[in-house]
C-alpha cells in the first residue's frame, strides 16, 4: 500500500456529546446505608420504579463518594448515620462537587430539624422505618429529577432566551 492510499488510525470519529451519551447509559441508583438488610428492599422498589435501573450499594461515607466519582450514578440515596460517618458529609460533598446529582437522606433518627439547619437543605428526606410504597415514590421522584435535568441539557440552547436578551411584546 502506497503511502498516499494509507489510511489514518489516528483519525478520530466524531463523538457525542457527554449529554447524549448519558441519557444512553444505564441508570445507577447509588445506595449507602450500612444495613445490609435493607438491600433487598431496595433493589425491589428500584425494580418497582425501572427494572432497568442497576443498584449499586456502598456500606458507608468513603465508599460512597469513590463510588459517586468512579461510577457516575444517576441518583443517591443516603443514610444519615453510618459506622465511618455522616451523611451529612455526602451531602456538603454533593453540594459542592455534583450539585447536578438527585439526592435524597433517609435516617432512623429524628434528626430532620438539624439536617436543615446544616449549610443547605436537604432536597428529600424519608424517615425510617418507611412504606414500601414510600420508598418507590421517592425513587420515582429522584429518577425523574434526573430525566428532566438530562433531557434539558440535550435540548439546544434557545439564542432568544439567554441572559442580557429582552424581548419586545
Amino acid at each position: 500500500m502506497s503511502a498516499s492510499t494509507q489510511i489514518h488510525r489516528s483519525h478520530r470519529e466524531p463523538t457525542a456529546p457527554a449529554s447524549a451519551l448519558a441519557l444512553v447509559r444505564a441508570e445507577r441508583a447509588l445506595i449507602i446505608d450500612d444495613d445490609d438488610a435493607l438491600r433487598p428492599y431496595f433493589r425491589r422498589a428500584l425494580g418497582a420504579v425501572d427494572p432497568r435501573i442497576r443498584m449499586l450499594w456502598a456500606h458507608g461515607v468513603d465508599a460512597g463518594l469513590r463510588l459517586i466519582r468512579r461510577a457516575q450514578p444517576s441518583f443517591v440515596v443516603v443514610d444519615y448515620l453510618l459506622e465511618d460517618g455522616s451523611g451529612i458529609a455526602v451531602k456538603r460533598w454533593l453540594d459542592l462537587f455534583r450539585p447536578d446529582l438527585p439526592y435524597a437522606m433517609i435516617s432512623a433518627l429524628p434528626v430532620r430539624e438539624e439536617i436543615d439547619g446544616s449549610s443547605s437543605r436537604i432536597p428529600r428526606f424519608l424517615a425510617k422505618p418507611f412504606s414500601f410504597a414510600d420508598l418507590i415514590a421517592l425513587l420515582g421522584e429522584l429518577r425523574n429529577e434526573r430525566a428532566s435535568a438530562l433531557t434539558r441539557l440535550s435540548q439546544p440552547a434557545d439564542p432568544d432566551s439567554g441572559p442580557g436578551t429582552a424581548r419586545n411584546p
